[in-house]
């Protein structure tokens, strides 16, 4: 299972090879069959019409880590739960991201996904982001048959993930976006979903407000972390593991907080970003956007505030009595793999 190989790489890069292992063999315990999971992801896009159906097997059979499932499964272990886990949650959680991706390809014009063709390259522009609608309605009917207290919280979600998409949409090829409006961005597109994920397994378990609020602060730090540092990956990662091309959102006309962080300390940069938002600049500027950026120490307090946001999510947790030292073990290691993966 991905997510387990990702706890095991960072257990090797960080020496700790002993502690996380035994955490794995819980974390293992606790999640189940990963068969389970992927057999409910594509049965629920069974059924509908053919092109729409093979659209959604393209990104979902692309694999990916399984984080938001893995945060709803592993939260429910934590609040006690001792009946089947909400494969539910974790499957709409799944849904809903990937309904997110076939939706920003298009937007973004974004040729890889995952390593292979984005789902728009294969199937077109129209398909995609018609398998998007889809596995969105799928995920509100899951969620809908938990009662309105799920679907409320759902929604509300939802709202917040529009609201990040449409804040970075109208920012777009700016050159004056604020670290708030940047934060803004993060903590509705990519946070809000990770603090229901979070919240989720821990309400189908039926624990009290206290504790479904505490795992959603943690969701949402370890969202934002993990935003932070698919930011750094951008400038940093090899592009065969990070599964897509470098630079891509600069390219796309996204200022990630790296690229903020290093016009502000910059005038020269400042300047080339503005060419950038208005004409094809010639390879030499590019280049020599890259290497201010890189020059500028943004990437490196980038990668500081991720681990900030991962700190306190930690203490989140650290906070809360009563629950399962098991699984909660396991969320802490979870926080710090994402932290470093890619390095």
């Amino acid at each position: 299972m991905e997510n387990l190989t990702l706890l095991q790489e960072a257990a090797r890069r960080d020496g700790v090879e002993g502690r996380i292992s035994s955490s794995l063999e819980e974390a293992a315990a606790l999640l189940g069959d990963p068969a389970a999971l992927e057999e409910a992801l594509l049965e629920m896009i069974g059924g509908t019409a053919g092109t729409i159906e093979r659209a959604c097997r393209h990104i979902l059979e692309a694999g990916g880590k399984r984080i938001r499932p893995m945060l709803v499964m592993l939260t429910h272990r934590a609040a006690t739960g001792r009946d089947a886990p909400p494969i539910d949650l974790a499957v709409a959680c799944e849904l809903l991201h990937n309904a997110t991706l076939l939706h920003d390809d298009v937007i973004d014009e974004g040729e890889v996904r995952r390593g292979r063709s984005a789902t728009r390259v294969v199937y077109g522009n129209a398909i995609s982001v018609l398998a998007g609608d889809y596995l969105l309605v799928r995920t509100i009917e899951l969620v809908a048959r938990r009662g309105p207290r799920f679907l409320d919280t759902y929604m509300e979600t939802l709202k917040l993930l529009i609201d990040g998409e449409l804040a970075q949409l109208q920012r777009r090829g700016k050159t004056d976006m604020s670290e708030a409006d940047y934060y803004r961005v993060v903590k509705g597109k990519t946070a809000s979903l990770f603090a229901f994920a979070a919240w989720s397994g821990a309400a189908a378990a039926g624990a009290d407000e206290r504790v479904c609020a505490a795992l959603r602060e943690f969701g949402t730090n370890v969202g934002v972390a993990f935003q932070l540092m698919d930011d750094v990956l951008d400038f940093t990662a090899d592009p065969e593991v990070f599964g897509k091309n470098l630079y891509a959102d600069i390219g796309e006309g996204k200022l990630t907080l790296p690229v903020i962080l290093a016009a502000s300390r910059c005038d020269e940069l400042e300047t080339l970003l503005g060419q950038l938002g208005h004409s094809q600049v010639a390879s030499a500027k590019w280049d020599r956007v890259i290497e201010l950026i890189g020059r500028s120490g943004a990437i490196e307090e980038t990668r500081v505030r991720a681990r900030r946001h991962t700190d306190v999510a930690i203490a989140s947790l650290r906070v809360l009595e009563g629950l399962a030292a098991g699984p909660m073990r396991v969320l802490e290691e979870l926080a710090g793999a994402l932290l470093s993966r890619g390095h």
